[in-house]
């Protein structure tokens, strides 16, 4: 009798820590042990995205105008697109599948404060349609931005070039998306290293992009990666790019390729051999804080944080689940 009392005392607890039964019946069997108490909410798109699916699925988060969303990106096939648009809390506000879509997976907010997704434009406000866009931005890995902002043009497709694979390419447009050029030269990343790759790309909110940047991956269960952090001023990107910036950025090693987020100053990642999300430090990839996560399956979860902090998103591509935690730093 005890121990039953017991048992529905923490269960109430835990209740009325998460808020929703269905939380409960998640988290239970959750890949994140450690972090009940951190839920927050939940979204389950197990039926809008099928499990075939699930691979091909990106998870990013916009801010802009005093507006923000969680946006769940994908494409089943070449010619087949979804989109689906959550406010900050995990509420669905729109959902774009089939030709209503927009043509394309990537997603960042433009030079004129519209969110582009793919092909289209979306205003902040409402998300109501707001043009078409002469080119498409594509999603660039499973986690950060897909573009960026450099002296009032939009910057997109950053990426390691695959001939010269220790130089930076990308494709800068104006304002209102006229031209399309890339930089000549290309911007030598390292003097000596090659076989390079960009893992994500994000916008620290200061007039800085750091670029998570590896020599290739380890492969393995969890995908590691070597990586350094790259930080370059926005401005560099259609201006002056440094050079052989790669050879003095900071490095950490054994951390998963797919699991990258930035927020409050800070870069996150899950490393693999403390088995952790870890908060690093820009200047010399230190650790500062480290939640204990034990999961041989990290590699299929993907990541957003909130860039003023409190608050980072995962979906889970096998169960096709959405959360929202509160910060754990």
């Amino acid at each position: 009798m005890a121990i039953r009392l017991f048992r529905v005392v923490v269960v109430s607890l835990a209740v009325l820590v998460l808020g929703s039964c269905d939380v409960l019946q998640y988290i239970f069997g959750s890949v994140f042990p450690s972090t009940l108490t951190l839920i927050k909410d939940q979204a389950d798109l197990s039926g809008m995205i099928a499990a075939s699916n699930s691979g091909s699925t990106y998870l990013r988060l916009v801010e802009t105008g005093g507006y923000g969303y969680v946006i769940v990106t994908g494409s089943p096939s070449p010619s087949e697109y979804f989109a689906f648009f959550y406010d900050l809390n995990l509420k669905l506000v729109k959902s774009l599948t089939g030709t209503s879509a927009p043509q394309g997976t990537g997603v960042m907010v433009d030079a004129g404060g519209r969110i582009a997704v793919g092909n289209e434009f979306f205003n902040p406000a409402d998300l109501s349609f707001a043009g078409n866009n002469s080119a498409t931005v594509y999603a660039q890995g499973n986690s950060g931005t897909d573009g960026v902002l450099s002296n009032g043009q939009n910057v997109i497709g950053i990426f390691v070039n695959p001939s010269s694979s220790n130089m930076l390419s990308y494709t800068y447009y104006a304002a209102a998306w006229t031209g399309g050029s890339t930089p000549t030269p290309l911007p030598t990343l390292s003097s000596s290293t090659f076989g390079l790759q960009v893992n994500a790309v994000f916008d620290d909110g200061a007039g800085n992009v750091i670029m998570v940047i590896s020599q290739g991956s380890s492969g393995g269960n969890n995908d590691t990666v070597n990586a350094r952090f790259v930080t370059v001023p926005e401005s560099a990107f259609t201006g002056t790019f440094p050079t052989n910036a790669f050879d003095s950025a900071p490095q950490r090693n054994n951390l998963v390729s797919g699991s990258f987020g930035f927020a409050d100053g800070s870069l996150f990642a899950y490393d693999n051999k403390a088995s952790s999300l870890v908060r690093i430090r820009l200047s010399d990839a230190g650790t500062q804080n480290s939640l204990p996560l034990n999961n041989n399956n990290i590699s299929k979860v993907r990541y957003v944080y909130r860039l003023s902090g409190g608050a980072f998103y995962t979906f889970d591509t096998d169960s096709r689940m959405l959360t929202k935690y509160v910060a754990w730093w």
